[in-house]
């Protein structure tokens, strides 16, 4: 079956339920499923980019599905090999755990499963470049309870994405444009410090020759010439209060007395 079998504007975007529950599932049981769309390849013997030509899916969707043989990389070891011609597929975070009840009107079945997030990098582990492609792997398991889960079938179902290059040209502008916010915010910065810095010194500047002028003499200081100025200028003070005219008793002269003093010279 090729993409050409496919109806008029058919879209593919199923969820993880039905990813594991439908088709991983009747693909492990070897049970029909209604529309093949997902063809079986050796995943790992492909770059990402020569994928979507083995899809039934069209390019414009940006996610291609397959299933795909579940490779060992160590006879006796359970890690699949996950590595191409021209680099390899890294896992990146935790398995996301996909747990699908029964469904008789969707025909999905009762399973368990895990999702694993992986990135492709171009080179040799643990080198390499990241690229912009990322395959989430669907793989069926026994118990989900299970410390070290046995995977079932000899099959994973891989979906295979494309990022969208307008998206990380956005990313770009925004890194852009917050780095340019950044170097203006930051001579701003700058410049604020070195007002205050000119202010600083002013004020220590006048707060200096405030200090000079007051422990200097009276000549140098024009400070102290105003003050004299104004104190000899400054009209005596007068007593208005009428007790201070009165003489005391003790004030008064003595009449006889002092004819007696004029009569004996």
């Amino acid at each position: 079956m090729g993409g050409a079998s496919l109806p008029p504007g058919f879209r593919f975007h199923p969820t993880d339920e039905e990813l594991i529950g439908y088709y991983l599932k009747r693909k492990v049981d070897e049970l029909e499923i209604e529309l093949e769309v997902i063809p079986v390849i050796d995943l790992y013997k492909f770059d990402p980019w020569e994928l979507p030509e083995k899809s039934f899916l069209p390019k414009r969707d940006l996610e291609w599905f397959f299933f795909c043989p579940r490779d060992r990389k160590y006879p006796n070891g359970s890690r699949t090999n996950r590595a191409t011609k021209a680099g390899y597929w890294k896992a990146t975070g935790k398995d996301k755990k996909v747990v699908c009840q029964s469904n008789p009107s969707t025909s999905i079945m009762k399973a368990t499963g895990y999702r694993k997030t992986l990135v492709f990098y171009r080179g040799r582990a643990p080198l390499g470049d990241r690229t912009d492609w990322v395959m989430h792997e669907y793989r069926l398991c026994d118990d989900l309870g299970q410390d070290s889960p046995s995977f079932q079938g000899a099959y994973a179902l891989c979906r295979v994405i494309k990022k969208s290059d307008k998206a990380s040209d956005c990313k770009g502008k925004r890194g852009v444009s917050s780095s340019k916010n950044e170097n203006e915010s930051s001579m701003r910065l700058s410049c604020s410090k070195e007002n205050l810095s000119i202010s600083a010194d002013i004020s220590s500047q006048a707060s200096q020759l405030c200090s000079e002028s007051r422990y200097s003499s009276p000549i140098a200081s024009p400070c102290a010439d105003n003050v004299a100025a104004t104190a000899a200028f400054e009209p005596p003070s007068v007593d208005t209060n009428p007790s201070s005219f009165l003489v005391s008793p003790d004030m008064i002269l003595d009449s006889s007395k002092v004819l007696c003093f004029s009569v004996k010279d």
